[in-house]
């Protein structure tokens, strides 16, 4: 959804549903939303951690994944406290 989220007009939303119509829907566990809860209490003042961050990150650790994000601000904070749980995949250059 963040993806689409940044579609800026019709192509670019056509390429980001091309882009993940491939992929399956994470759909949070009652154990992930208990731990995003947790992260985000934790980590919203001192890094800015939005609500779907923590979410989004709380899915990756209850799965033991790996998270493939372009944003290390947000995710590094809650993932790290998890560290031995999951692991951070980055890109460092990204076209729209």
């Amino acid at each position: 959804m963040e993806l689409i989220q940044d579609a800026q007009n019709k192509q670019q939303m056509r390429k980001v549903l091309q882009l993940v119509a491939p992929l399956s829907v994470v759909w949070p566990a009652e154990t992930d939303c208990r731990r995003a809860l947790s992260d985000f209490t934790a980590y919203y003042l001192s890094h800015s951690v939005g609500l779907i961050d923590a979410l989004i990150a709380a899915c990756t650790v209850g799965r033991q994944a790996t998270l493939c994000t372009f944003n290390m601000k947000h995710y590094c904070a809650a993932l790290l406290s998890h560290s031995r749980l999951a692991k951070i995949h980055t890109h460092l250059a990204f076209q729209k």
